[in-house]
């Protein structure tokens, strides 16, 4: 039986009580979830089910804010897999919570 949320927190509740067996939900909470709960939780896959891509909203017509910012991304490439990693792979900035 497929059963819909409009909470992801109360689908995952219900999978870490052994009321559901699975939630498809997007990232980072089902790595959140499983790091938080290690000894109820697993994701099977490190692979997304679908890809998504963030981008820039730039004014039309300013060729040179389009190439600083492109250039910009490609020097940064590292840095940017970093903090991504950082945000939503780890919850190591939580500590820096009040």
């Amino acid at each position: 039986m497929l059963r819909q949320f409009d909470d992801d927190a109360i689908a995952f509740q219900e999978v870490i009580n052994g009321k559901a067996h699975v939630v498809i939900s997007s990232e980072p909470k089902p790595t959140f979830f499983t790091l938080k709960n290690p000894d109820r939780l697993f994701k099977p896959s490190a692979e997304n089910l679908v890809n998504t891509f963030e981008g820039f909203g730039l004014r039309k017509g300013n060729p040179r804010a389009l190439e600083y910012f492109n250039n910009w991304i490609a020097r940064n490439q590292d840095w940017l897999k970093s903090r991504h990693d950082y945000w939503f792979k780890s919850q190591d900035w939580e500590k820096l919570l009040p």
